[in-house]
């Protein structure tokens, strides 16, 4: 078994990846040493010998850069992509995304294909599906792929209503 300057584990001729820092806990390691009996009385023999080799500032300021990184990724991935964040209501949604075609009052308009939503059949969650994905191919309704599935289900929730 034997470490690589890339932090892969190699036992048996089989190659593993191995975390910097889960290395340093499990395999005992410090510095350069070779420690011997890290797998404990009675374990494999052959296993119990570990030597650890690269240098400890360089894996640990890869994975703190590795960490920095993922946290600026995950950090942007919950904000809301809409110019309209004081909008909370299904009635403030439907007023900003649906009402200039739906009408405010949903009554639609029939005369330029524009279906009524008032007294709808359908469930939230068939509202919710059309208000995300549009009416389908022969719709003028647009997709609003941007929009969370709470919002669709606050406009759907309002449209149930009226």
């Amino acid at each position: 078994m034997s470490f690589s300057s890339s932090a892969r584990l190699v036992i048996r001729g089989y190659t593993f990846r191995v975390a910097g820092i889960i290395r340093c806990v499990v395999m005992g390691w410090i510095g350069n040493r070779v420690v011997d009996g890290a797998w404990g009385a009675g374990g494999n023999r052959r296993l119990s010998r570990v030597s650890v080799k690269p240098d400890i500032r360089r894996v640990l300021r890869r994975n703190v850069i590795l960490l920095l990184s993922a946290m600026l990724l995950l950090a942007g991935c919950g904000q809301d992509m809409h110019d309209h964040p004081d909008l909370v209501t299904g009635e403030q949604l439907f007023n900003y995304h649906c009402a200039s075609c739906h009408k405010p009052g949903g009554q639609g308009n029939f005369l330029k294909g524009v279906p009524a939503n008032k007294g709808t059949d359908l469930s939230i969650f068939q509202i919710a599906h059309k208000v995300q994905s549009g009416a389908g191919e022969n719709s003028a309704m647009p997709v609003f792929a941007g929009m969370s599935y709470d919002e669709a289900r606050k406009i759907a929730a309002y449209v149930q209503r009226l």
